[in-house]
């Protein structure tokens, strides 16, 4: 199979959260993302900065249609991919509810991040003595979590699928193979 047709599967399967997904249409997919976004976005960049002295009024309008290219592209990739995700942990054996978990443990640490740095911020403003230690050390948790869950989903999505039949259906075909 064509990764033309991983991808169209994906695509035609957007809201699909029940079934199975295998390992190769799951990294076709994400191979396509990890191309397209950084291409739009260097491309945003260059000829911003190519058209920003140059021309400055076409340069702004370029700017805003890559910028909503890039913004449009990441918002409808995410649908596809939060069902493909889920579809990919399925044929593991898992439930998709492990995608909240992965969302979840890091919003929460970097709130916490942000929650001690805000009260850093506010003793040093009243004329306390701050100290930037403990905000160093919550963005140093913040960020071994989230790498932490990065891991553990790449890990568990980078995984063998059940063989046969498991509770969510049927082993996706494996044409590849």
């Amino acid at each position: 199979m064509t990764s033309w047709r991983y991808v169209s599967r994906v695509l035609s399967r957007m809201f699909d959260y029940s079934g199975r997904a295998s390992r190769v249409e799951f990294w076709w997919w994400m191979r396509l993302l990890f191309c397209v976004l950084p291409v739009l976005s260097v491309a945003w960049v260059a000829i911003e900065m190519l058209l920003a002295r140059s021309v400055p009024s076409l340069g702004m309008m370029v700017f805003s249609v890559l910028a909503y290219s890039v913004i449009l592209f990441a918002v409808v990739g995410f649908l596809p991919t939060l069902a493909l995700t889920v579809r990919r942990l399925h044929d593991t054996g898992r439930s998709g509810g492990v995608v909240v978990a992965w969302f979840v443990l890091p919003l929460f640490a970097w709130i916490v991040f942000l929650g001690v740095g805000f009260v850093t911020l506010s003793i040093g403003l009243v004329g306390g003595d701050p100290s930037v230690i403990p905000t160093y050390a919550s963005l140093g948790i913040a960020i071994a979590v989230t790498l932490a869950v990065a891991c553990w989903a790449t890990w568990l999505l980078s995984r063998n699928g059940d063989d046969g039949v498991n509770i969510f259906g049927e082993a996706p075909r494996r044409e590849w193979q």
